[in-house]
């Protein structure tokens, strides 16, 4: 193969040694121009050729042994990062302990989404980014949080606290004017909330 064809060999030689020397591209188009007036050129193109055969299969065993090296870090790093979440919630003092395990599996037990292996967590998120209306919500609710201090909830607990007074009271208002016999069916102060 490489007996007739002085391109291949050029090409291998001129390969081998961009691969395996520091010598910019120049000196190496010099160096090949020597060996083939001189009539080294197929030698060294067989050399090469067996060299660079090795040299490949030495890189390929690198470029795997780094992979699962990589692949192993990554798994080390995700476990690590499960453990500190689990220890999070566990320490979470404002969780009960059945919302404790509803909050680990939301956001660490892995499901199965689409074909692709998800958490709760990120399907949720998804699902939230790809609605404009749930986007705002959420976005409605990061408005309050503080890095320093966590999510301040004092005005969805006066909300909260507004729409139940005013039920409450509905209920109230509805209850007394069915009970009062005979009496002015009045509901009760406005300025009850």
């Amino acid at each position: 193969m490489l007996d007739a064809d002085i391109d291949l060999q050029r090409k291998v030689v001129r390969d081998y040694y961009l691969q395996t020397s520091n010598h910019p591209p120049e000196r190496i188009e010099r160096m090949v121009s020597k060996l083939e007036d001189r009539g080294h050129l197929y030698d060294e193109a067989v050399d090469a050729l067996e060299e660079l055969k090795q040299f490949k299969e030495q890189k390929k065993f690198q470029l795997d042994a780094m992979a699962k090296a990589e692949e192993e870090q990554r798994k080390l790093q995700a476990q690590q990062e499960i453990d500190r979440l689990n220890r999070t919630i566990e320490e979470a003092t404002f969780l009960e302990a059945e919302r404790k395990n509803r909050v680990k599996s939301f956001v660490l037990a892995p499901i199965k989404v689409d074909g692709k292996v998800t958490t709760q967590f990120d399907n949720a998120l998804e699902q939230i980014f790809a609605n404009e209306q749930h986007f705002v919500q959420l976005a409605d609710m990061l408005a309050d949080y503080n890095p320093k201090q966590g999510f301040n909830f004092e005005r969805l607990e006066k909300k909260i606290k507004t729409k139940n007074n005013t039920a409450f009271k509905k209920l109230l208002d509805e209850t007394l004017v069915s009970t009062r016999s005979g009496a002015a069916k009045k509901p009760l102060n406005e300025d009850f909330n």
